[in-house]
């Protein structure tokens, strides 16, 4: 969650006064101060806290209290100076600048047991109750004076202080390695006797290999590697020469040579695989002996593994340097980076650089492995020879290059390519440095005279510039944050800036650098302003662009695609100053941040808010970073104008920076807090799942009064309410006691105060800090009941650790919990179940609280899809659960099972899929879509609160979400950040009524009469189809059985003599049924009358309607709830040419589940019943919403018209003006993703492709040029086949989805022709072959003319659609008998046949067609210029054949 900061000058300032005077207050915090006790009785919100400080937090439970201190992160503060009582110790968080420089005990031991006030966040840390992101802090009193440092023993060398672990020594070593490159500041140290692994979070003064150290401290075995934590670090001297690596095999690595380094040479890499997501990797390092070692690359040194693929392969020798390791009882080398391997097995060319991205001026040096070779290179493109250029010297690199070369000697190796990006330094464009990718091409490298106005002012040391002449590509952006300390500019300043560009992490949670984006940074600046300019006009959310409004992302940021992926959409706009035009608040304002929608975009929850879906999770949102908490707003208002800011990334979000006190008017939305739509039925039972949000006797007395009005107002007084985040009576002060009485009765006791039912609170305390949540706060959940209305069936209280089950229809336990030692529930809360009875039924009820999603990435982040870790707990906790009520139903099918609570995940989640199972029905799905949500997270509407009911259940229960609270701040009455859930019921009888046995049994055949009465009290009536009863059957007794097919023809009349009747049709087709009095008490089986009657005057509403299977249905003669109208198709957006006919038959996209009339309407065009007409005299962009609504609710559907003078334009607009490898990569993102059919499908497909435009029912065939029938497919001769035009197996793609059944290079062609083709590739000269005008010989294949254009432009498809990223990689080549390969050839030839053969009518109608069924073109048939543009204007030569 964001918090406020004070600016990073107003903390350079204090951080000198802390220097100057470190016993003074140098910074006062706001307001009043509260104890520590306070903080972590009541963690939540900002407060400044006054306390002693203690000691260092190595845990939530372990502190470090007397010197020396080795961590520098963080101090631990008390009440008193003297406490060692952990429970009443909160850690405070010393995040890196002047107050971690002020405060830590690493640098100031002096200040153990000072009293000081910090102002920060209160919220966990270390997972107990602390004090994050500090922002001011005074030091009240002095510390205790620094202690006397134990006696020091000076050694003579490394090797003496590894046999001396008892003794605090000094000792002198050269720093080995970098810093940190296997944790904290850590490094090694080697001398002419041994080397030592040196560990620390921060040192006196900075610390670099070559370094001569003197450390004085302690050595102990971490892991069982020896290493010193030291007290006191001094570098003696800098610049010396590293020790020798000692050459060893691979057996070398081992207990004598830990902590020094060593060269294992000539060893093979073996098993190279990644560990992890952030570029660490191992392999097992082979030697010619047969020893092997772990090599563990981490990727703290800052290399990665993509790196080390660059230039190394399984497989391949090397040579390694690092230092010997060991871990627990493995030895491993750890190399320093890249430059700790060295290739033996060398290529016959390679370079010192990798090819890629690089900046002008890079020299690159060309190596040889072939002895007494050398290097012969070209740079234009053309195959080397030994005619070429001779390499002399480094080649200095200008523009884009690529590199071809050979290595001679007495033989002539094959020719290698390297190809770099030449990236600009001088006059660089902002939109050079941003580019088209998350991450800059020009990270790392120094950039000069980039220009640029400013636009948004950050702080005294950072502001955002951006470009006052852009051009018009808009997806890459022309904003960049830049730092420079003090810079004292303001808006309008036009200035130059020259320095370094980085990937920087600008704020975020203490995980960021593994989980969020970085913001592209010009930092080490110098700054030339030449003036002032008009700050650049902002960009207009939702008018000049519009965010993707479904998909975040779906390429794992392999793709950058703005109009696609949300997370694109906000990157192209980085640090561009934009306008959200009348924005709509969707969530109350929280940490001083507003989520918001464009005006112009539709939302989707019933008081203005969006809903998350399954595959929907609202890209559209938008965070409004005012820095104000005070702001007042809820979900429904929306803003009277813009608001204008600059597009920052921060705590895994994109957010608008903007200045609260430019706001525009905020308009209410008349959002209300609800009361339920649910009304009192004495005879039902009403159950509500609640999370009151840590209540215990610690909680504000509003708080309490706000939550039992809302039970006896809102809620109206359900009779039993499942609660959770229930605390023990003394709330978070961690003082040992479990139990929860007090804090229940404070609540219980305000309720009926304020008029209320008289409320009994069940729960079983948990075992003390076992079930998650603040350790000293023991949360649990338990049952509010009325006792006025429901009883708790008698039984046997459980324990916190036994495990209820169900017998004799029974709990054994009452209430129990469910199988609490299951590991699942670890630092979670253990389910509840409780069995009460309400009017002589019995109902089990599950109360619970799953595991929360901590720990899962967030949807922003640099990880996509993000990984969701915690729902693997949540999935185990269901199953278990889940087998709890399939037990319970095994012995008891109907039996009256209720599950409530808050389950951490939505509706549509495995973890509720897995709960709910066969035996449930989650009633949150009967919830009108709009409706649907119970809790607001960064602005997104979701389920996390749910009533699953047995199905014997569902027919007769009703369900109400209260929105009382998600919603809302404070101020409007939120008494909890979750809605509760409401449900009534009718309940049925657990094992149902005995049936009795008829007194008298009737099997009529064949029976004709006028009417047939029956008064029998308890009878039986067989009655089969041919039978004829003209005015029906008339029951008069208290029990009858109907059966028989007759029944279908017959209408039954129900007049029991006496109350209490049973009526059992069987489930049976039943023509109508007449209830003509009130004496009916069920009526079983059904669910297949036809027609249902009541006399007048007559109340049924006590009538207990099953079907068949013994469940309760709902009456017939009850008021049916309405559902809301959904979408079953979505509409896909319309790209369309000015002027033509669009219309959409909008029911072919919405349905009504009750079976209501729909009403159609649309933000544009006309609708004609359901025929939506789509205005198109217009071009340009439009967001079009669709609703469809019944009587009571209503679907929305969205949906982009672009309508053009050339739809083309539209569908290749993100390509104009685009060339080479750039142009290749926009058209790999418009044409991917297409829709993929099966090898089977393509039959169908290829007869409407290739239809013979003479004669309909016959194809033509691509070599011949033949018209053969369409169903004459098949393999034998004189049928035609499927051809892959990209044969199949250059990359062994068979016949699977994707490049294997891609229609834009499959065609029909003569079974006996095909395969003469083969796999050759595609090349001019040859013999003739008599099945075609085609030519061939043992390496290519001509086709005849007309088709060689076609042919050509199928490959230039293929190779731009298939670009790796989890597919094959399919690239063009200027050679032959490139089989096996992912290749195809020859592409100047390819280029060649492109121009003489240019696209005709029947390949374009082609084109069209394959985009109706898979929803992509090939951009060369629409654009055959872009072949030349991509890949050049290559003319034939004679090269060497691929090998």
């Amino acid at each position: 969650m964001k918090k406020s900061g004070m600016s990073k000058l107003f903390l350079a300032i204090l951080f000198v006064l802390s220097t100057v005077l470190p016993y003074a207050a140098v910074a006062k915090a706001e307001g009043t101060t509260i104890t520590v006790a306070e903080a972590i009785n009541n963690n939540s919100g900002t407060a400044a806290v006054k306390g002693y400080i203690v000691g260092v937090a190595k845990s939530g439970t372990s502190y470090q209290q007397a010197s020396p201190f080795t961590e520098g992160t963080n101090i631990g503060i008390a009440d008193s100076r003297d406490e060692t009582d952990v429970k009443k110790i909160m850690p405070v968080q010393l995040p890196a600048g002047s107050i971690r420089a002020a405060l830590n005990l690493v640098d100031h031991p002096e200040l153990l047991k000072a009293q000081v006030t910090i102002t920060g966040k209160l919220e966990k840390y270390f997972s107990v109750p602390g004090l994050k992101s500090p922002t001011a802090y005074t030091i009240n009193t002095d510390g205790g004076t620094s202690p006397e440092q134990p006696d020091v023993k000076v050694l003579d060398s490394i090797a003496e202080a590894r046999t001396n672990t008892e003794d605090v020594v000094q000792v002198d070593g050269v720093v080995t390695t970098g810093l940190g490159y296997w944790g904290g500041k850590g490094f090694y140290i080697q001398d002419e006797t041994a080397g030592l692994y040196v560990y620390g979070s921060s040192w006196p003064k900075d610390v670099k290999q070559g370094d001569k150290v003197r450390l004085i401290g302690k050595v102990s075995a971490y892991n069982k590697e020896l290493q010193m934590q030291p007290t006191n670090l001094e570098v003696i001297s800098s610049g010396n020469e590293l020790p020798e690596s000692q050459k060893l095999d691979a057996s070398g690595v081992n207990a004598n040579t830990q902590g020094e380094l060593v060269t294992i040479e000539n060893v093979t890499i073996t098993g190279l695989a990644s560990s992890g997501t952030y570029g660490t990797f191992e392999f097992l390092a082979k030697d010619a002996k047969g020893n092997s070692v772990i090599v563990r690359h981490d990727n703290r040194n800052g290399s990665t593994y993509d790196d080390f693929l660059k230039s190394f392969k399984e497989g391949d020798v090397i040579s390694i340097t690092g230092i010997a390791s060991q871990f627990n009882d493995t030895y491993q080398l750890k190399p320093r980076g890249m430059e700790d391997y060295e290739l033996v097995n060398k290529p016959a060319v390679y370079t010192n650089i990798f090819p890629g991205t690089v900046s002008e001026q890079t020299k690159v040096t060309l190596h040889t492995g072939w002895k007494d070779a050398k290097i012969h290179y070209t740079l234009d493109g053309s195959a080397p020879t030994s005619a070429s250029t001779l390499y002399t010297e480094p080649i200095t690199l200008t523009k884009d290059t690529v590199i071809k070369a050979i290595a001679v000697n007495d033989n002539t190796s094959e020719a290698f390519s390297f190809a770099y990006t030449v990236t600009k330094t001088n006059e660089v464009k902002i939109r050079d440095i941003q580019g088209m990718n998350h991450f800059s091409s020009y990270e790392n490298q120094l950039v000069s005279s980039v220009e640029g106005v400013v636009t948004y002012v950050k702080d005294a040391n950072n502001f955002y510039m951006q470009d006052p002449n852009p051009d018009q590509d808009i997806t890459t952006s022309e904003g960049i944050l830049v730092n420079n300390k003090a810079h004292g500019l303001k808006a309008g300043d036009h200035i130059k800036v020259s320095g370094k560009v980085v990937e920087w992490y600008v704020e975020g949670y203490a995980e960021m650098k593994t989980t969020d984006l970085p913001t592209t940074e010009l930092t080490n600046t110098t700054i030339e302003k030449l003036g002032t300019a008009a700050v650049p006009k902002p960009i207009v959310i939702g008018k000049d662009v519009t965010p993707p409004s479904e998909n975040i992302d779906d390429d794992r940021l392999t793709d950058f695609n703005p109009s696609e992926d949300g997370i694109d959409f906000y990157e192209s706009l980085e640090g561009m100053l934009v306008q959200v035009a009348n924005p709509k608040v969707v969530a109350p304002q929280d940490y001083g941040e507003l989520v918001v929608i464009p005006g112009n975009m539709e939302t989707t929850t019933a008081v203005g808010g969006v809903k998350i879906t399954e595959t929907d999770f609202n890209p559209e949102r938008i965070i409004l970073d005012i820095d104000d908490e005070k702001f007042v707003a809820k979900t429904g208002d929306s803003f009277d104008g813009s608001v204008t800011g600059v597009i920052g990334y921060g705590f895994s979000n994109y957010r608008v920076l903007t200045n609260k006190n430019q706001l525009p008017a905020l308009k209410d939305g008349g959002t209300a807090r609800e009361v339920t739509s649910i009304e009192k039925d004495s005879d039902k039972l009403s159950i509500a799942s609640y999370n009151i949000e840590n209540f215990s006797t610690q909680t504000a007395n509003a708080k309490v009064e706000t939550i039992a009005t809302s039970i006896i107002t809102n809620l109206k007084q359900p009779d039993i309410i499942g609660v959770t985040e229930m605390q023990d009576n003394d709330g978070a002060t961690d003082s040992g006691t479990t139990d929860s009485a007090q804090s229940a009765k404070k609540l219980t006791d305000k309720i009926k105060d304020l008029g209320g039912p008289d409320y009994q609170f069940i729960d079983i305390a948990p075992e003390d800090k076992r079930d998650g949540g603040a350790p000293g706060g023991n949360i649990r959940v338990g049952f509010l009941y009325n006792v006025d209305r429901v009883k708790l069936t008698e039984g046997l209280r459980g324990t916190a650790t036994q495990s209820v089950a169900y017998k004799d229809g029974k709990l054994t336990l009452n209430p129990g919990r469910i199988e609490p030692a299951d590991p699942a529930f670890t630092s979670s809360r253990k389910p509840l179940a409780a069995q009460f009875e309400f009017k002589g039924e019995r109902v089990v009820v599950v109360a619970n609280h799953f595991n929360s999603k901590g720990g899962d990435q967030p949807l922003f982040g640099k990880n996509q899809p993000p990984v969701l870790s915690s729902e693997t707990q949540r999935l185990k906790i269901a199953s278990i659960v889940n087998r709890f009520v399939s037990d319970i139903k095994s012995q008891d099918a109907k039996a009256n099972i209720v599950l409530l609570g808050d389950f951490n995940d939505y509706e549509f989640s495995a973890p509720l899929k897995t709960l709910k199972g066969k035996d449930l029905t989650n009633m949150i799905e009967n919830v009108p879509f709009e409706k649907r949500y119970s809790y607001t997270y960064q602005g997104n509407s979701q389920v996390l609160d749910h009533i699953l009911v047995s199905n014997n259940m569902a027919a007769a229960t009703k369900v109400d979400i209260v929105h009382i609270n998600s919603s809302f701040m404070e101020v409007h009455g939120r008494a909890s950040d979750h809605d509760p859930v409401l449900i009534q019921t009718a309940l049925s009888g657990s094992g149902g009524v005995e049936p009795v046995v008829p007194d008298k049994k009737y099997h009529l055949q064949n029976v004709k009469t006028k009417k047939l009465t029956i008064a029998s009290p308890s009878v039986l009536v067989d009655l089969d189809e041919t039978s004829k009863i003209e005015e029906g059957i008339f029951l008069k007794g208290s029990y009858a059985v109907l059966k028989g097919l007759g029944l279908k023809n017959v209408t039954v009349t129900i007049k029991p003599d006496k109350e209490g009747a049973v009526i059992d049709f069987g489930g049976m087709a039943v023509k109508e049924v007449i209830i003509d009095n009130a004496h009916v008490k069920e009526i079983r089986g059904a669910e297949n009358v036809q027609k249902w009657t009541v006399t007048e005057g007559v109340d049924t509403k006590s009538i207990k309607f099953f079907n068949s299977k013994g469940e309760a249905i709902a009456s017939p003669f009850g008021t049916k709830e309405n559902q809301a109208p959904v979408v079953t198709k979505s509409l896909e957006n319309v790209d369309v040419k000015i002027g033509s006919k669009v219309t959409i038959n909008l029911e072919q996209h919405f349905t009504d589940p009750d079976g209501d009339p729909l009403t159609f309407s649309s933000t544009i065009g006309t609708v004609a019943g359901s025929i939506l007409t789509l205005p198109t005299h217009e071009a340009g962009t439009t967001i079009v919403a669709v609703r469809a609504a019944d009587k009571q609710s209503e679907a929305v559907a969205r949906f982009t018209l672009n309508v053009s003078n050339d739809p083309l334009e539209a569908y290749y607009d993100k390509a104009a003006g685009k060339t080479g490898t750039e142009l290749k990569s926009v058209l790999h993102s418009i044409i991917k993703g297409h829709t993929m059919v099966s090898y089977d499908q393509v039959w169908n497909a290829l007869k409407e492709t290739d239809e013979d435009p003479q004669n309909s029912n016959n194809v033509i065939l691509l070599y011949s040029g033949k018209s053969i029938a369409k169903n004459a497919n098949g393999g034998n001769t004189g049928q035609w086949n499927r051809e892959h035009v990209w044969a199949k197996s250059h990359g062994d793609f068979g016949t699977t989805k994707g490049p294997g059944t891609d229609l834009h290079h499959l065609r029909p062609a003569d079974v006996t022709v095909n395969g003469k083709r083969g796999h050759l590739d595609f090349d001019e000269g040859g013999q003739s072959y008599s099945g075609c005008e085609c030519k061939f010989d043992a390496d290519s294949w001509e086709p005849p003319d007309h088709v060689k254009g076609d042919i050509a432009r199928m490959l230039f498809y293929m190779a731009v659609r298939y670009e790796g990223n989890g597919e094959l990689d399919l690239e063009l080549s200027d050679t032959v008998n490139t089989y096996p390969k992912p290749l195809h050839g020859k592409l100047s030839t390819l280029l060649k046949w492109n121009d003489l053969d240019p696209v005709d009518d029947f390949e374009s109608h082609r084109n069209d067609v394959i985009y109706e069924w898979q929803n992509n073109r090939n951009p060369f048939i629409d654009h055959p210029e872009w072949a030349s543009k991509i890949w050049g204007a290559v003319g034939s030569k004679d090269e060497k054949k691929a090998s």
